[in-house]
Parts: C-alpha cells; structure tokens; sequence
C-alpha cells in the first residue's frame, strides 16, 4: 500500500496531536495526585492549571485547592485566591476577602501580592481608602527583583492619581525592571528616553534601546522605531527607514502600525504610491477593530478609491467607526445612508452588529474577505474620488511623532495574579 506525502504527514500530525493530549492528561493527573498527597505547592500548581483551562468549574475547583494550599501558608496560593475573589472567577467576587488573601501573601514575602495590597489600599478596593498603608506596601514591592512588579508599580507612579504618581521613581523603576531584561519594562524606558516626558531624557540611547528589541520582533518597539526615524528623534530623519519598520510591525498584526503603513502607500510617502495596497492594509487594520482604519476604509469603498463603490459596505465601517468613537464618521455615514435603501441600511447595521474584531497579534491572523477584484488605481488618480452626492474630507494621515506607547500591559489599576 501507497501513501501519498501529503496523507503521511496529516497522519503523523494527527498522532502527534494525539500524544501530546495524552501527555497533557497524564501530566494533569500527576499534578492532582501530588495535590490529594497533600503537598502545598502541588496544590498551587494544580490550582493555576484548571485556572488557565478556563470555564467557572474549573475555577471553582481552584479555588479549594488554592484554599487548602494557603492554609498551609504558601503565599502563592493566597494571592491567587485573592485574585479570584476579586474578580468573582469560581466564588462570589468579595473584595475585602480579596484584600485579606492579598495581606496574607504579601506578608508572606509574595512580590506581586504586596503590589496587589497596596493597589487596594490607594484605591480603596475592598477597604478604606489608607494611604499610609498603601505606601507601606509599595515601598515593600519595590525592594523585590520580580520585573513584572516593578513595571507595574513604574506604570502607576507614572499615571497613577495624586499621590501616587511620582514620575522621577517611575522612571527609575523602569529602568530597574528593564535592567532585569524584561522586553516590555525595556520598551516603556527606551519611550521615556526618548520622549523626556518624565526623568531625564536621552533620545539617541532610547533610540538605541529601541532599536536592539525592534530587532528582536517586537512590533510594539518596530513602530515606535518607525516614528523615531519619521520624527528625527535620536537619528537622523529617515522616512523609507520609518516606513520600513511600520511594515515589520504591520506585518506581525500591530494594527496601528497597519494603519501608519498605509498611509504610506495612500499618500506615496517613503514607497511608490499604490492605493490598492494602501486598501488591503486598512482592511486588515479594520479587521482588528482600528476605529480610524474602519473610517479610512470607508472611504475607499464609497468613493470606489482601490476598485467599485461599495456603499453599504461603506456606511457599515463608517457605522463601526463611529460606535467606537472616531468622530469624522458619523456624518460620513449619514452622508452615504441617503444612497443606500431602507433595506441595505438594515443589513447593513446588521453587518456592524455581527462584526467581531480578530486580532493578528500573536500569531492569530484576522480572517478577511476577500480582496475587491479592481483594475490598478491611476498614478494620477485623484486621492479620493468620493460619491457625488456624498462629499467627504479626507484626514491627514495619523500623525508619526511624538512616539507614544499602546496601552501598557500591567496597567496601573489592574491587579497582578502572576
């Protein structure tokens, strides 16, 4: 018998996929036998397992062995009950339970738990508000070498209320952590180099910062070293570098950087012109959820820019726009709703409700429709040719300095489970 290369290799794939389940099961086993034996940190461990496996039963379960571990006075089961009673996964959500847990751990030496307090107490999340007692915690968080902790701490002395924010120690907390080689504290230093908008300032060595994690795929560090070469801020000013690395960054799903790089191909800045691509790129930028890609494409599909008018397609990214906020399209989309029928209008909203953004980020590639089968624009074509009945201005392209950072991932008001 004769198997082509093709059936070989799904079969290998599917008993490979087979065995890593079974591994997987065996593995959950041991860690639940090691559990019933009694041992704390099997328990913790078991705990976080059935936690990333999702669903509220599994959290529930977690929360007794979480439980059962912390009784036996491992800190990392404590702060990671405290985690779920804060944001009632698998118990009721109690927060003053959840700051109790938190103490616990913290006293107990745990890094994140100790940020997690104090968070609680400058908040007053679960407790009276006390700041005496929240600087107590801070300044214990800060005496660890855990990175992830001193980013988040840097990221709430940076944009924390009153009180809180301190921008001189943000900054030296971000270098602390990106001192410890952790990619997104290095990330938030090289921007605060750069920029000076807290500490000192040195935009050539947050250029260099930048430019050594661009170059290790980071695609956050990919636009904003984009931005540094289009603004001229720690080298020279270089706009085809910038657009280059707007397309590394485009091209690993950073949706604004999607956006940036097609608006290099719209207005012919850094690349030929060429408003087909420039179409594709918002499209996918769009995909994800960009407000202003959803407006630009818009514009396209009504003016027909990149292949044939598309006017209900058009007043459907015009109506997505605007529910997240981007004000120019809310009178675009009813500008185009006087070309549309009654009956293209509802489909057309019911097209916006359906809509679901799928981020490339992470591998995840966003599923398109399919490209506008369309002849090439003219080079000499007019940048927008919009319907006539339907006059539309269009945006400068997004704006490429100063370099700002995406919203960081320990955001200042977000507690730490791990």
């Amino acid at each position: 018998m004769s198997f082509s290369i093709p059936s070989v290799c799904f079969r290998l794939v599917a008993a490979l996929a087979f065995v890593a389940c079974l591994a997987t099961a065996a593995s959950a086993q041991d860690m639940r036998a090691d559990a019933e034996r009694g041992d704390a940190a099997a328990q913790t461990r078991y705990g976080m397992a059935l936690v990333d496996g999702g669903g509220a039963a599994n959290a529930a379960e977690a929360a007794r062995w979480f439980a059962r571990a912390a009784e036996q006075g491992n800190a990392e089961a404590a702060n990671q009950l405290g985690f779920l009673y804060a944001a009632g996964n698998g118990v009721a959500k109690d927060e003053a339970r959840a700051v109790q847990l938190f103490e616990q751990a913290a006293t107990l030496g745990h890094a994140r738990a100790r940020f997690n307090a104090g968070l609680a107490y400058a908040t007053g999340r679960g407790v009276v508000r006390d700041d005496a007692r929240a600087s107590y915690w801070f300044a214990e968080a800060e005496r660890t070498d855990d990175p992830a902790t001193l980013l988040a701490l840097a990221n709430l002395r940076e944009t924390g209320a009153p009180g809180i924010a301190d921008p001189a120690q943000a900054q030296r907390l971000y270098r602390r952590a990106a001192d410890l080689g952790y990619a997104p504290a290095q990330y938030r230093y090289a921007l605060a180099l750069a920029n000076g908008g807290f500490g000192a300032r040195d935009p050539a060595a947050g250029f260099a910062l930048m430019g050594r994690l661009a170059a290790q795929g980071d695609d956050d560090a990919q636009l904003s070293l984009g931005d540094m070469y289009a603004a001229g801020l720690g080298t020279p000013q270089n706009v085809g570098e910038a657009v280059r690395w707007y397309g590394r960054s485009a091209e690993r799903g950073n949706p604004t950087a999607q956006v940036k790089y097609a608006n290099a191909f719209f207005t012919g800045t850094g690349v030929e012109r060429d408003l087909p691509t420039a179409f594709l790129w918002y499209r996918r930028a769009a995909a994800q959820g960009d407000a202003e890609a959803m407006y630009l494409l818009g514009i396209f599909e009504a003016g027909g820019v990149a292949g044939p008018r598309q006017p209900q397609q058009a007043y459907k990214w015009f109506a997505l726009s605007e529910a997240r906020g981007f004000r120019r399209a809310a009178e675009v989309r009813a500008a185009t709703a006087g070309q549309l029928s009654k009956a293209q209008i509802r489909a057309a909203d019911a097209e916006a409700a359906a809509f679901v953004p799928v981020s490339e980020r992470g591998g995840a590639v966003a599923s398109l429709p399919a490209p506008v089968a369309a002849p090439a624009a003219r080079p000499d074509a007019a940048p927008m040719a919009t319907p006539s009945s339907a006059p539309v201005v269009v945006p400068p392209p997004r704006p490429t300095a100063p370099v700002t950072a995406p919203p960081a991932s320990g955001a200042p008001l977000q507690l730490h489970r791990r």
